[in-house]
Protein backbone atom coordinates (compact mmCIF):
# COMPACT_ATOMS: atom_id res chain seq x y z
CA UNK A 1 0.00 0.00 0.00
CA UNK A 2 0.87 3.14 -0.67
CA UNK A 3 1.28 6.42 2.24
CA UNK A 4 -1.77 7.73 0.79
CA UNK A 5 -3.44 4.31 0.59
CA UNK A 6 -2.49 3.85 4.25
CA UNK A 7 -3.86 7.50 5.31
CA UNK A 8 -7.58 6.40 3.80
CA UNK A 9 -7.48 3.09 5.48
CA UNK A 10 -6.61 5.49 8.70
CA UNK A 11 -9.57 7.91 8.33
CA UNK A 12 -11.61 5.10 8.10
CA UNK A 13 -11.01 3.33 11.15
CA UNK A 14 -10.54 6.59 13.11
CA UNK A 15 -13.78 8.05 11.47
CA UNK A 16 -15.93 5.09 12.11
CA UNK A 17 -14.53 5.00 15.79
CA UNK A 18 -15.62 8.18 16.16
CA UNK A 19 -18.75 8.67 14.89
CA UNK A 20 -19.83 5.17 16.50
CA UNK A 21 -18.91 7.54 19.69
CA UNK A 22 -21.26 10.29 18.48
CA UNK A 23 -24.19 10.69 21.00
CA UNK A 24 -25.78 14.13 19.80
CA UNK A 25 -26.49 15.65 16.63
CA UNK A 26 -24.42 18.72 17.39
CA UNK A 27 -21.32 15.64 17.70
CA UNK A 28 -22.61 14.05 14.67
CA UNK A 29 -22.56 17.01 12.50
CA UNK A 30 -18.80 18.27 13.97
CA UNK A 31 -17.57 14.36 12.82
CA UNK A 32 -18.96 15.30 9.58
CA UNK A 33 -17.53 18.65 9.23
CA UNK A 34 -14.19 17.35 10.59
CA UNK A 35 -13.95 14.30 8.32
CA UNK A 36 -16.20 15.19 5.12
CA UNK A 37 -16.40 18.94 5.11
CA UNK A 38 -14.95 21.52 3.04
CA UNK A 39 -11.78 21.22 5.14
CA UNK A 40 -12.22 17.70 6.03
CA UNK A 41 -9.99 14.62 6.66
CA UNK A 42 -11.00 12.98 3.54
CA UNK A 43 -11.48 15.77 1.32
CA UNK A 44 -7.92 17.22 1.71
CA UNK A 45 -6.68 13.48 0.53
CA UNK A 46 -9.03 13.68 -2.43
CA UNK A 47 -8.24 17.27 -3.53
CA UNK A 48 -4.00 15.67 -3.37
CA UNK A 49 -4.97 12.74 -5.97
CA UNK A 50 -4.18 15.49 -8.42
CA UNK A 51 -0.49 15.49 -7.80
CA UNK A 52 -0.11 11.54 -7.73
CA UNK A 53 0.85 9.72 -11.36
CA UNK A 54 -1.87 8.29 -13.55
CA UNK A 55 -1.53 4.74 -12.18
CA UNK A 56 -1.67 5.49 -8.14
CA UNK A 57 -4.34 8.13 -9.01
CA UNK A 58 -6.52 5.84 -10.37
CA UNK A 59 -6.10 3.54 -6.92
CA UNK A 60 -6.13 6.34 -4.76
CA UNK A 61 -9.14 7.50 -6.32
CA UNK A 62 -10.88 4.58 -5.73
CA UNK A 63 -9.99 3.88 -2.41
CA UNK A 64 -10.82 7.38 -1.45
CA UNK A 65 -14.31 7.44 -3.39
CA UNK A 66 -15.14 3.54 -1.81
CA UNK A 67 -14.91 5.40 1.48
CA UNK A 68 -16.54 8.19 1.37
CA UNK A 69 -19.31 6.08 0.38
CA UNK A 70 -19.09 3.56 3.52
CA UNK A 71 -18.68 6.80 6.13
CA UNK A 72 -21.38 8.96 4.23
CA UNK A 73 -23.86 5.52 4.76
CA UNK A 74 -22.36 5.05 8.04
CA UNK A 75 -23.24 8.96 9.01
CA UNK A 76 -26.89 8.30 7.62
CA UNK A 77 -26.98 5.40 9.36
CA UNK A 78 -26.01 6.86 12.73
CA UNK A 79 -28.63 9.65 12.40
CA UNK A 80 -31.40 7.02 11.74
CA UNK A 81 -30.01 4.95 15.24
CA UNK A 82 -30.12 8.67 17.05
CA UNK A 83 -33.76 9.39 15.54
CA UNK A 84 -35.39 6.17 16.58
CA UNK A 85 -33.58 6.33 19.69
CA UNK A 86 -34.93 9.73 20.68
CA UNK A 87 -38.51 8.88 19.49
CA UNK A 88 -38.24 5.87 21.40
CA UNK A 89 -37.24 8.25 24.20
CA UNK A 90 -40.33 10.49 23.57
CA UNK A 91 -42.56 7.78 23.59
CA UNK A 92 -41.61 6.01 26.85
CA UNK A 93 -42.08 9.55 28.34
CA UNK A 94 -45.07 9.61 27.60
CA UNK A 95 -47.73 10.04 30.36
CA UNK A 96 -51.15 7.73 29.49
CA UNK A 97 -53.58 10.08 31.05
CA UNK A 98 -56.61 7.83 30.59
CA UNK A 99 -55.66 5.69 33.11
Amino acid sequence: MSETTDRIASIERDALAALAAAEDDAAIEAWRTRVLGRSGELTGVLRGIGGLDADERKVVGAEANRVKGILEAALDERREALRRAALASTEADALDVTL
